[in-house]
């Protein structure tokens, strides 16, 4: 995968080219999708729906990756405390 300041650029330089109106709008209308509260942490900190995506994404490469506790364990593990 490209280095994300590449994208970036290019993603850039594509939108200033576009020149179309309605590609515009419906990049702004993602950005505001992201940028929505669709829940909050304990403490109170907003979760909005980019930060809720990166969670799930980290969540499924540690999935993949091995790195979870099973229920059962999590149970063995839980009578000791």
């Amino acid at each position: 995968m490209e280095p994300l300041q590449h994208r970036i650029d290019t993603l850039s330089s594509w939108l200033k080219s576009a020149g179309n109106e309605s590609v515009i709008t419906q990049f702004e209308r993602l950005q505001q999708e992201l940028n929505k509260v669709v829940g909050y942490e304990v403490d109170g900190t907003p979760i909005t729906t980019a930060k809720l995506l990166v969670d799930i994404a980290t969540a499924e490469q540690q999935i993949s990756e091995g790195n979870y506790i099973s229920h059962d364990d999590l149970k063995k593990e839980s009578e000791n405390w």
